[in-house]
């Protein structure tokens, strides 16, 4: 058990955690005799990360990203792919949202806050039917924060093949983009987003509750201690764990 727990702890190697996603991907396309794999490709870190990944281990020829045109920071999308070479097809996913609500009879006024989790679902089923015609597999940006507390779409994460950014911490992510320098496209890093926002605390301090709690089995109250935060805010981060235990079925992902 560590005597001391704070961002040293989460310290990785950018470059040598790249080259051990790109070992796992290029084997698991190997073993199942795809021919390379495709992902939705959102204005976020991860999502850079992970398509500059898949290009490292594949080629870009063996890449094939998803872009919504009407979606945040398309244009630097636009600009990313310019730069890596990969295929891209572009889709409109307000269209997808307006198809799917017609065939299911749903109000377009109706629950308008979940269109961005909808929008993105629907892209993910978009990129799983250009797998399934051209022999790829679908890769999804999800990292090792979102599965410990649940803070994923278990309809997206379950129907895809591989989760190769699942065995980082959201902070250790943006040390691998550190890496890959994508300052050029406006991506900022934030102390906060959606999933710190469910925690209740900001990075890297939520990443540390649960190297710390998961990770090291730590005692949460010494937890809070050490990182000078509320006993409740620990407890509420390790109950979120518990509650998407029964969720956490996922496909391959590399531990790093």
């Amino acid at each position: 058990m560590p005597l001391r727990l704070d961002y040293s702890g989460l310290k990785i190697d950018g470059q040598r955690a790249m080259e051990r996603i790109c070992s796992f991907v290029a084997s698991n396309v190997r073993a199942r005799r795809a021919r390379g794999v495709t992902m939705v490709c959102r204005f976020e870190t991860s999502s850079f990360v992970l398509a500059s990944t898949l290009v490292q281990a594949l080629g870009a020829d063996r890449v094939l990203c998803l872009a919504d045109a009407g979606g945040p920071g398309f244009p630097a999308i636009m600009q990313f792919r310019d730069r890596l070479g990969f295929g891209l097809e572009v889709v409109e996913a307000d269209e997808l949202v307006e198809v799917f609500e017609a065939s299911t009879k749903s109000s377009p006024n109706k629950g308008q806050e979940r269109r961005p989790v909808l929008r993105r679902r629907l892209l993910t089923v978009a990129a799983q039917s250009l797998a399934e015609s051209s022999n790829l597999l679908v890769a999804v940006d999800v990292n090792r924060t979102e599965l410990l507390i649940g803070a994923f779409d278990q309809r997206i994460t379950s129907s895809c093949d591989l989760l190769p950014l699942a065995g980082l911490f959201r902070t250790q992510v943006d040390q691998v983009a550190s890496v890959l320098d994508f300052e050029s496209y406006g991506l900022t890093s934030s102390l906060t987003d959606g999933t710190s926002s469910r925690a209740g605390l900001g990075y890297p301090t939520l990443d540390l509750v649960l190297w710390g709690v998961v990770d090291q089995g730590m005692d949460r109250g010494k937890v809070a201690s050490l990182l000078d935060i509320p006993a409740v805010a620990v407890n509420h981060v390790y109950h979120l764990h518990l509650l998407s235990e029964s969720r956490r079925n996922f496909p391959p992902f590399p531990m790093l």
